[in-house]
């Protein structure tokens, strides 16, 4: 008996029919940095970040990094101890029960919902400015402004992700190769080029790498301290891939562990040489190519790529493309692999716990059904995104609607006075699943609106008593209640 089946064994854990072995370490570092899209969450991040804290970006970087580290760490453990593809899910049923466990793996898939929709938003635009870059027409860029036309193209982009990760581990692996070796090219090669600008006298800004950059005391005040290392925690998130890939690597108890901490250790260092050649060339200023400039800040590769990289600027709008498609594909792996594991220990429908027989990856009962209002879900949260951003009241009836009927269950609720009377309330969403007769929900915010009132949303809909897996089922005693009176709602998603 092999030590992986061993520690399965002993804790509980079962197999779900995924091909394993089909991922090794450089693999799935690959998945774990395309996850965090370094070309992408670079130019939206170093601006506003330089904003704060000023030349101390590459100290703040380093700052962030620490409590990743640790994370990451702390995840491998747990890996090791028990290595299963519901991750978080498994391991919080385990140690605090299926409640906690479920408002894990749901979290996971709310928080997948909103960043999906908005990676592929991103790839859309820069998709179109890369048309009008190539073909000389800049009013090609302007077509990602047209709603309709932007929702349908982003629909193609999930669809095409869809499709790639439908069809297992190993292609998804060989499209990462292509992508993330393109980014990591480009982002090079812009840094060698600023670099050498600065030791030619041809920067905008010049200024010398000082040890003072890599100090973080030096920061004027804790709250810009605490903004930027804010800023920076969150440019690392997305290496938690490599772990959701367990029951499909090479060595299921090490070898996602290690991916996790070397995808860390390799962002480093690319964001550092980035933040350094960034700050060498056009320095802090708040004028022309400066990076402290505002109107800079929303996208610092489109400020920098051309006076940086001459006529090869457009791999730079490539190159992001590249890595906000890439991590749209790759995203995908992890909340397919959770709902995997919460269906097959019957968290979720039994249908979210099934294999496709061919590619022996997720796949869902009426799968194609599935995949049709998963985009139309991403979609409309790709217009509720952009609605939002401009106006406070643009949601109607229609709206609210799709919301409900597609699985907002994307507000949390926090257990008030009347919760804790009440437990069954906790786990209430306002979903009405295909094909069962749940009753009507409704969702009422307590403030101006959806976009004004951030999380502050109840939650009413309907009830369902799922039976949880024997083998995740946690002492009752250490809860004071029995696993089948907990009230769960397994239809996070339509199946």
């Amino acid at each position: 008996m092999s030590e992986s089946t061993g520690t399965r064994r002993a804790s509980g854990l079962s197999r779900k029919g995924l091909k394993g072995g089909s991922v090794g370490l450089l693999g799935a570092v690959v998945i774990g940095v395309s996850c965090i899209a370094p070309a992408y969450t670079l130019t939206a991040s170093l601006g506003p970040t330089i904003a704060e804290v000023g030349v101390q970006l590459p100290a703040i970087f380093l700052v962030g990094f620490i409590p990743m580290l640790l994370v990451a760490l702390g995840y491998r453990e747990l890996n090791n101890a028990m290595p299963d593809s519901g991750t978080s899910f498994t391991w919080a049923t385990r140690a605090f029960g299926p409640w906690v466990g479920w408002m894990g793996g749901w979290g996971l898939v709310a928080a997948t919902i909103i960043v999906l929709s908005n990676l592929a938003a991103v790839a859309v635009e820069f998709f179109y400015l890369m048309l009008a870059q190539v073909t000389g027409n800049a009013s090609l860029a302007a077509l990602a402004g047209n709603v309709p036309l932007n929702i349908a193209t982003t629909l193609v982009f999930i669809a095409l992700a869809c499709w790639v990760s439908y069809r297992g581990m190993e292609t998804t692996k060989k499209l990462q190769y292509i992508l993330v070796g393109f980014q990591l090219l480009v982002l090079v090669w812009f840094a060698v080029a600023a670099f050498v600008h600065v030791g030619a006298g041809t920067a905008f800004d010049a200024s010398a790498i000082s040890a003072e950059w890599f100090n973080p005391f030096a920061v004027d005040s804790f709250s810009t301290f605490a903004a930027g290392v804010s800023l920076s925690i969150f440019i690392y998130w997305g290496w938690d891939v490599t772990l959701t890939m367990n029951e499909e690597t090479k060595d299921p108890e090490k070898t996602p562990g290690r991916a996790a901490a070397a995808t860390i250790f390799v962002i480093v260092v690319l964001y550092m040489l980035m933040a350094l050649a960034v700050l060498s060339y056009a320095g802090i200023g708040t004028e022309g190519l400066g990076a402290g400039n505002p109107e800079n800040q929303e996208s610092i590769f489109a400020a920098l790529a051309r006076p940086v990289m001459g006529p090869f600027a457009i791999l730079m709008s490539l190159a992001v493309l590249s890595s906000s498609a890439a991590s749209l594909q790759s995203t995908f792996v992890s909340p397919a692999r959770t709902m995997l594991a919460m269906g097959h220990y019957r968290a979720l429908p039994a249908s979210y716990g099934r294999i496709s027989p061919r590619f022996r990856s997720p796949g869902l009962r009426h799968g194609g059904r599935g995949h049709r209002l998963r985009s139309v879900l991403y979609g409309h949260a790709g217009a509720v995104r952009e609605c939002s951003l401009g106006h406070h009241h643009c949601l109607g009836h229609d709206d609210l609607f799709l919301l409900r009927r597609y699985g907002a269950g994307l507000r949390l609720v926090f257990p008030g006075r009347s919760v804790r009377r009440r437990p069954e309330l906790l786990f209430q969403v306002p979903l009405a699943a295909a094909g069962r007769n749940y009753p009507a929900g409704d969702v009422l915010p307590d403030g101006e609106g959806l976009a004004g009132s951030g999380l502050r949303f109840r939650l009413i809909g309907g009830r369902h008593r799922p039976g949880l897996h024997p083998r995740l089922r946690c002492n009752p005693a250490r809860r004071g209640a029995d696993v089948r009176d907990v009230q769960a709602a397994p239809g996070l998603l339509p199946g």
